[in-house]
């Protein structure tokens, strides 16, 4: 048995401990004991723990403060849902902010997990992240590289690999100087995915990131030698959370800076957290008004690829009346995952474990020709693949279509129907056969997603 293995195995041991408050420890147990852990490792733990620190110093809270005051002049704050939902956003972001800082060693790098639902585990309790329209569906890590470094990246999959698992490599966090091109959009300089990257008989891999042209090596990303802090950003795509679990992933810098750096102070990380909040808050509220709130109301245009050529997507925003409903039908076009997920008016996710803020291609009931149709309200209005918009009104979505066949080249044909109903004329305007609920349908719905959320745990 590895070092890793006997290091990790205790903390399995404390997240089972942690989680049994929560009544997710009875399904965790059975998938730890026997199994080293994933996402619960030491390192994780650590990274975790030092963000937490930060996030409570009266420096970064004095940064969120003045980004919480940012969030309320913007113009989308006009509306009570989104006034009522800044403190949520804006709190995510300095968590984020805090976890770029705790994690930004290239010499000794990590892959980190830190965008995801509140969780308590190895004895923390740790509130949400994310931002910018993060899928439920998505374990979201990353590693921070320099461009003179070389690279070794290793996956190994336990019981059933993710649907889809994709590296990309961007300038550096949202926001921060030197990630942006000359566009204004993220910098994508390098990416790879298990769609096209060669893997062993069970999906296990290695590839290799540096400065260098592939030269023969198989599953190669090259980056530019001059840049430093780079993001390699990892994307675990899980369509089913009853048996999909992400990669166990490894990241190894194999030549050793001579001399090795010594590690940054916990204040020098601090400052890197505060102006890491100070450059994203105006990055995402000018993304937000010019970009996702240019998009048509209520609507899902035609989605769009990929830059790196792993899947389609779109986004968007929505407005409901009192009494309204939205009723969108979309066709999966054969894409080994796909999801639809609501956001609220600054493209936080809602609550997508304890509610059904989101669906996914292995939780939705799909019509008989193979359609999905999904009912978005503030109320539930009884129908299996509600929405739930978290009581908002306003809001925003994402829909991700990956893993697609080679046949499909566009988005044409991805989006059916798209309309706003009275809840009163809902069922006039469902396909026949639509599946329903009543209220202990539903509870079951709502148990069987904290049960299988709980995979990721360990």
């Amino acid at each position: 048995m590895s070092k890793g293995r006997l290091i990790g195995r205790g903390g399995a041991m404390l997240a089972v401990l942690a989680l049994a408050a929560t009544g997710f420890a009875t399904h965790l147990w059975a998938k730890s004991e026997s199994q080293s852990p994933i996402l619960a490792k030491t390192g994780q733990r650590d990274r975790e723990a030092t963000a937490m620190r930060i996030y409570k110093t009266p420096e970064l809270q004095a940064q969120l403060k003045i980004a919480k005051s940012q969030f309320a002049a913007s113009p989308l704050a006009s509306n009570a849902d989104a006034t009522a939902t800044i403190d949520r956003a804006s709190e995510a972001l300095a968590l984020s902010a805090a976890y770029y800082a705790a994690n930004a060693d290239a010499a000794r790098p990590f892959i980190f997990w830190g965008t995801n639902a509140a969780h308590s585990w190895m004895g923390l309790d740790v509130p949400s992240s994310g931002y910018g329209l993060d899928s439920p569906d998505n374990i979201y890590r990353s590693a921070t590289i320099d461009g003179s470094g070389k690279y070794v990246v290793r996956g190994t999959v336990h019981d059933h690999a993710p649907a889809q698992e994709t590296f990309v490599v961007y300038r550096g966090l949202p926001g921060v100087p030197g990630s942006m091109n000359s566009e204004g959009h993220m910098d994508e300089l390098a990416g790879i995915s298990t769609d096209t990257m060669v893997t062993d008989a069970k999906g296990n891999f290695t590839f290799t990131i540096d400065a260098d042209p592939a030269d023969g090596r198989v599953n190669h990303m090259q980056v530019p030698r001059e840049l430093k802090g780079m993001m390699v950003t990892i994307r675990d795509s899980l369509a089913d959370w009853s048996k999909e679990l992400p990669y166990e992933l490894t990241i190894e810098r194999v030549d050793k800076p001579d001399p090795m750096p010594a590690p940054q102070s916990e204040q020098a990380l601090v400052d890197k957290a505060v102006n890491a909040l100070n450059m994203t808050v105006p990055f995402w509220l000018n993304w937000f008004e010019n970009y996702v709130y240019k998009k048509p109301l209520n609507d899902v245009p035609t989605p769009w690829k990929r830059v790196q050529g792993w899947g389609m997507t779109q986004q968007g925003r929505f407005s409901l009346q009192a009494g309204e409903a939205w009723v969108i039908t979309l066709d999966p076009r054969g894409a080994r995952f796909f999801d639809f997920q609501i956001s609220d008016p600054w493209t936080k996710a809602v609550e997508y474990v304890e509610k059904t803020g989101s669906f996914n291609g292995s939780q939705v009931a799909e019509n008989p020709d193979g359609t999905i149709t999904l009912v978005a309200s503030p109320v539930d209005p009884g129908v299996y693949n509600w929405l739930d918009t978290m009581g908002l009104h306003v809001g925003t979505y994402q829909v991700r279509w990956q893993g697609l066949p080679a046949s499909v080249t566009s988005g044409d044909g991805a989006v059916r129907k798209v309309e706003i109903v009275k809840l009163a004329d809902l069922a006039a305007h469902l396909p026949q056969g639509m599946r329903m609920v009543d209220a202990k349908g539903r509870a079951d719905q709502l148990a069987e997603r904290r049960k299988t959320y709980a995979n990721r745990l360990r």
